[in-house]
């Protein structure tokens, strides 16, 4: 899912919310950070507040993050292999390590057999319905949080 808010929301369709940062000064894959651990989903989106319509814009973002993701169809297959490459690069020593400790530290919960970037058979294979119920199950206002830093709130008013 975390992937699926940049591939097109009900104000940024498409490739808009790429065109947007960039045209207002934020690189795209060199400035915006995001990830899944097992209990958030974290995005950083670093837009410039000293102009109140580029904030605007990016709270703007944020909101469409928050509940008005497209998960068009196409979109999702294509972003299947982006995921399972991600999934890739992460093995290693680290990985093999974490298999090993995992059901340790997380007492053979869930967690300990089911990493935040998932089974390779449910990225292959999920339909669009799986993902939006969980879209709609897990992002919801009462489970989420907006955090802004270097705003001065007293140049706004």
């Amino acid at each position: 899912m975390e992937h699926m808010s940049f591939n097109g929301t009900k104000y940024f369709p498409h490739n808009e919310l790429v065109d947007y940062l960039q045209k207002v000064g934020v690189r795209f894959g060199a400035d915006i950070n995001d990830y899944t651990a097992f209990d958030e989903t974290v995005y950083e989106l670093p837009i410039p507040s000293d102009k109140q319509e580029l904030l605007k814009g990016g709270l703007e973002i944020m909101q469409d993050w928050a509940h008005e993701a497209l998960l068009d169809p196409g979109e999702i297959d294509k972003e299947r292999g982006v995921v399972l490459e991600e999934k890739r690069l992460g093995k290693g020593a680290g990985e093999r390590m974490q298999r090993q400790y995992w059901p340790v530290i997380l007492n053979d919960s869930r967690y300990a057999v089911r990493g935040p970037i998932g089974l390779d058979t449910v990225l292959d294979n999920f339909k669009r319905p799986v993902i939006a119920r969980f879209y709609n199950d897990w992002y919801r206002p009462d489970l989420q949080a907006l955090y802004q830093t270097g705003f001065d709130v007293g140049k706004y008013n």
